[in-house]
């Protein structure tokens, strides 16, 4: 993790004797903020999917949607999952095996709106579906834009027209 301790003190505005009392070490920190985000996120996802159409296909594509409106906030700085295991590249530390478990998640979803939706082989649906949503966290990232959202969406909707119709 590039991120000292003391940068960590001087942004939270506490000392660093603080930090190592409520949390024990910098991985327990990492693993607790990755655990609060996967928590804050997925209340903020289910809510704004709440949000959008009942119909079940409809409902599979407004979670393109929803991606748009997260890479469109001025805070947004990329999805916190992806780069805190990138940044973290430790297979067994925990903040890694949290991140890994919120992707997890996010395509079991998927997989519960794809078999809602009729889809053909769901599963299959939701791995490619979850590959479109990250690759478009990453570039949006990059490119500072929610285009890649708006282009994974139309992606997204021929992906559920091909995989639509008898099983």
């Amino acid at each position: 993790m590039a991120t000292g301790v003391d940068e960590l003190s001087a942004h939270a505005k506490v000392a660093k004797m603080s930090l190592y009392a409520h949390f024990g070490s910098k991985d327990n920190l990492a693993t607790e903020y990755v655990v609060d985000a996967e928590r804050g996120f997925e209340a903020w996802f289910d809510h704004q999917l709440a949000q959008g159409p009942s119909e079940p296909k409809a409902r599979l594509l407004h979670a393109f949607d929803v991606l748009g409106a997260w890479v469109d906030r001025a805070e947004f700085r990329g999805c916190r999952f992806i780069n805190a295991a990138l940044q973290l590249n430790a297979p067994s530390h925990p903040a890694f095996l949290a991140a890994v478990a919120q992707k997890t998640a996010m395509r079991a979803r998927l997989e519960e709106l794809a078999h809602a939706a009729g889809l053909r082989k769901p599963k299959v649906v939701a791995r490619e579906l979850a590959l479109l949503m990250d690759g478009a966290l990453v570039a949006a990232a990059m490119e500072r834009s929610p285009a890649p959202a708006v282009a994974a969406r139309s992606a997204a909707l021929k992906l559920v027209e091909a995989s639509s119709g008898p099983q």
